[in-house]
């Protein structure tokens, strides 16, 4: 388009300041040449007008440069000649593809980083939701989670709000189910001190009333038998009241050893499985070690033997052992214990285990409990039972 206008006007110069303008422009450009309508031919160097004789797009060498020759028709009678550096052409295409990988490349990697950042936008929430979830689950640890004002409307905006709320009423029934449990507790805990009372209430008007009284009749029964007649009827009456005077010395036991007041609970527990082991067809051995009686309160004596008695009487009526080991220590602050049979055992989550049996176990958990101990029961079938339990002191 630029040659237009000085061809027809044969303007040689400006012609060829428009050649040496091309090979400036083009680096790997090296000749240029138009034979004008008159014939004439003009080069950006004169040496190259025996070019345009050359075959149209041909190689040659010039100058130690291997240039691509080819021919172009301006008008009908004007054409143009140009020879390009092959190896300054590959140059620059290689430097252009360069370019175009580079920018590929790092178009490439702001797409990616974009990527990135969008997923991250995405997935960073659902992260903070799934570790949310695993506190509630692990640690019991109720929160309220916020979400990037650009989700706060889509499915993840909706999601945290659902988990917000499912959060909020799980800690508030929790906060109740303890309330409840507290409750239930102070009621349990006041039930068996008010029971605890009243055995000990009971046993005492048993022993000092009763047993006095029996132990009185007879001592009457005795002095009429040897000065008056009837001596068999009253030695058989006064072998009944002997009878009674034991039965009754069983019963204030059970409900409450006085021994357990006044001597403490070792004592309380060797007299225990003494009377047990009278006429029994299975043996029982105590083993006490290490108890300080001197740390033991009367609640916490109470609880300790009334959670042994429970599991040895337990075993004796649904075990059907041959030996009950007992075993008691106190350690670090903290009394331990076990009630060990090789009975017949049972399935811990079995329906066929006697409801008085499922009552007794609950009650001795919840005395342990009371005190901040633990109880745990182990037991199969034909294996035995052990019950273990720890209760600070």
């Amino acid at each position: 388009m630029e040659l237009a206008n000085p061809l027809k006007q044969n303007d040689a110069k400006r012609i060829q300041n428009i050649l040496h303008a091309t090979i400036v422009g083009s680096p790997f450009i090296k000749v240029a040449c138009v034979k004008t309508q008159t014939g004439s031919i003009l080069c950006n160097k004169n040496t190259y007008r025996y070019l345009f004789s050359v075959q149209d797009k041909k190689i040659v060498k010039l100058e130690n440069t291997r240039i691509y020759l080819t021919k172009a028709n301006v008008d009908n009678s004007s054409s143009i000649l140009i020879g390009v550096s092959l190896k300054d052409a590959d140059l620059f295409f290689l430097d252009f593809l360069k370019k175009i990988i580079l920018l590929f490349l790092f178009g490439g990697f702001v797409l990616i980083l974009i990527s990135i950042i969008f997923l991250n936008t995405f997935i960073k929430p659902i992260k903070v939701l799934r570790k949310a979830i695993e506190s509630i689950i692990h640690n019991g640890n109720y929160q309220q989670l916020k979400v990037n004002k650009l989700l706060k409307n889509d499915e993840i905006g909706l999601l945290f709000d659902s988990f917000n709320l499912m959060s909020y009423n799980l800690q508030r029934h929790e906060e109740e189910i303890k309330k409840q449990q507290s409750i239930i507790s102070n009621l349990i805990k006041r039930l068996i001190s008010i029971q605890e009372e009243e055995k000990k209430k009971i046993a005492r008007e048993l022993h000092d009333q009763l047993s006095q009284t029996l132990v009185y009749v007879k001592l009457q029964l005795d002095i009429l038998r040897r000065n008056v007649g009837y001596r068999n009827e009253i030695s058989s009456l006064s072998n009944l009241i002997s009878d009674e005077l034991s039965n009754i010395h069983d019963i204030c036991f059970s409900l409450r050893p006085i021994t357990l007041d006044t001597l403490g609970l070792s004592s309380a527990l060797k007299n225990f499985v003494g009377n047990l082991q009278k006429n029994a067809s299975f043996n029982i051995h105590l083993d006490i070690t290490n108890l300080d009686a001197s740390t033991l309160n009367s609640e916490i004596s109470t609880c300790v033997f009334r959670v042994i008695q429970e599991a040895v009487m337990n075993s004796i009526k649904y075990a059907k052992p041959h030996n009950i080991y007992i075993h008691l220590s106190t350690h670090d602050d903290q009394i331990n214990g076990y009630i060990k049979d090789d009975g017949i055992g049972f399935e811990i989550n079995d329906t066929e285990i006697p409801k008085k049996q499922h009552f007794g176990i609950v009650i001795m958990k919840e005395r342990c409990a009371i005190l901040n101990g633990k109880l745990n029961i182990i037991s199969k079938i034909d294996e035995g039972t052990t019950v273990s339990f720890e209760v600070p002191t």
